[in-house]
């Protein structure tokens, strides 16, 4: 699909994968949008989606949502090193602005995820085993006992200001780290800057 300057409402959107799909300057109101496609197939630049569901039949991973104006909208699905929210740094220099405002993640699997510029309280964000940490928290939480080597996702890597919150996958941290998992989260349990 390739459309720009164009408006949808309340339709049916299926994006099947092998294929690049981009949808610019458009406007998707009460849209469903199903994604077969791969991240790096997906090109939403200088759209507004508002009370939109989306829906990510497959994993989808690695976008950046950037560009793009996601109001309202809904998430299904899982959703693996996606950025959602404006970046306004030297790399989107050229991009249209995007923003993210009151989405509803919580029947999607956020598996390291990144916010930017948003308030992540005015999101709906996924229970267990996704939890998310606040980086207004993080040298707080770098005390943690951290188990199995995860105290290294709150280490002191250089992260970028507009960076509020990063959510993470228990089943893809079991891939790479040994703990256990009921342990993890009664740690996490009732900290400050953790949401499970």
């Amino acid at each position: 699909m390739r459309v720009g300057n164009a408006t949808f409402e309340g339709e049916t959107l299926v994006l099947p994968k092998g294929e690049t799909h981009s949808i610019y300057d458009s406007v998707l109101r009460e849209c469903v949008l199903t994604l077969d496609c791969a991240g790096r197939d997906l090109i939403l630049g200088g759209s507004l989606l508002e009370d939109c569901k989306i829906v990510a039949r497959r994993r989808f991973a690695r976008k950046r949502w950037s560009s793009v104006r996601l109001t309202r909208c809904t998430f299904e699905g899982t959703y693996s090193e996606n950025w959602f929210g404006c970046d306004p740094g030297p790399s989107a220099m050229n991009l249209p602005r995007g923003s993210i405002e009151r989405c509803d993640f919580s029947k999607a699997i956020l598996d390291y995820c990144i916010f930017l510029n948003t308030d992540i309280s005015r999101h709906a964000l996924p229970g267990w085993p996704v939890f998310t940490l606040l980086n207004s928290h993080y040298p707080a939480l770098r005390t943690l006992p951290w188990p199995g080597g995860l105290e290294l996702y709150v280490g002191d890597r250089e992260r970028m200001p507009s960076e509020v919150a990063n959510s993470f996958y228990v089943p893809t941290l079991l891939k790479h780290h040994t703990f256990d998992p009921d342990a993890l989260r009664e740690l996490l349990t009732g900290v400050e800057g953790v949401i499970l």
